[in-house]
């Protein structure tokens, strides 16, 4: 299945990146992106470290984004709505991506704006982006609840997309 949505996305500049218009998912082929991303560390805003394979056992949603990145700003309110009308379904974790001169306060500052209640970790270098094989900002990232990974996307993502994506690839909903 490819899905192709017509909402933009950010480059590192924090302008809106034109070419990823369109574009269709990342990974459409889950064994396209790299299986072992789930066991890669990644800190907390806490100064913990942990892995998305903590969460094996649900079904997982992982949200990337940046403070400088207007879409995913825009999408993450419709994230934790989700995430509060499903969280006993499905787990969320938000990853923030530190490339773009992204700072730990701006993303603190957005996280507190847009007022997300779920899991939030750091992707300062984007060796979790990279190894999932997501192109721009924002990217949400499916996993099934053995880990494996169900759809990787690139772009903005609305409350009814997410629903539809859960529900369609996730079973939940």
């Amino acid at each position: 299945m490819l899905i192709v949505t017509g909402a933009g996305a950010c480059s590192d500049d924090g302008g809106t990146d034109r070419l990823s218009e369109g574009l269709p998912d990342v990974a459409p082929d889950p064994g396209a992106a790299d299986a072992g991303a789930v066991d890669l560390p990644y800190e907390t805003f806490d100064g913990a470290t942990t892995t998305l394979a903590a969460y094996k056992g649900r079904p997982l949603v992982v949200n990337f984004f940046s403070s400088w990145c207007t879409p995913c700003i825009t999408e993450m309110p419709d994230f934790e709505s989700v995430h509060e009308e499903l969280g006993d379904e499905v787990a969320f974790v938000g990853m923030n991506y530190g490339g773009g001169g992204e700072t730990v306060s701006g993303a603190k500052d957005i996280i507190k704006r847009t007022g997300i209640t779920y899991d939030v970790g750091r992707d300062p270098d984007g060796a979790l982006l990279e190894a999932f094989g997501g192109l721009t900002m924002p990217t949400t990232v499916l996993i099934h609840p053995d880990g494996t990974i169900a759809k990787v996307r690139s772009g903005a993502v609305s409350k009814g997309a997410l629903r539809d994506l859960l529900r369609d690839e996730l079973g939940v909903g």
